[in-house]
């Protein structure tokens, strides 16, 4: 925990004193990185009563994540068939190959980051 609450401070340093290097001049997206790394350090903290995001809005984004990560799997499941001769195709019938599903995968966790 000691490395993880460092790691956390290193980054609310970062941000508040190389803001312009990191977001411009986008306030809005500050504020948010802010607010999540305070919101981590409270987590690893244990200090959960003082969170500063309503319980609406966590478990929306905690939903939203899970929904994307569930979106993922399936993705992944569904190229897989009983018939291992089985080639999965796109709708059109254009073969999925192992790069569009590698592409696929990391378009996918890059949107869930």
């Amino acid at each position: 925990p000691q490395e993880t609450v460092k790691s956390i401070i290193e980054d609310i340093k970062e941000l508040a004193f190389n803001p312009d290097e990191l977001v411009g001049a986008d306030t809005e997206v500050l504020a948010d990185l802010l607010t999540d790394n305070v919101e981590r350090l409270i987590k690893v903290l244990g200090l959960t009563d003082l969170s500063i995001i309503t319980n609406d809005k966590q478990e929306s984004e905690e939903n939203t994540l899970k929904a994307q990560i569930q979106e993922l799997y399936s993705l992944n499941d569904s190229m897989f068939k009983d018939d291992i001769n089985e080639v999965p195709r796109f709708t059109d019938g254009t073969e999925i190959t192992a790069k569009d599903l590698a592409d696929m995968n990391i378009n996918a966790l890059d949107n869930i980051a």
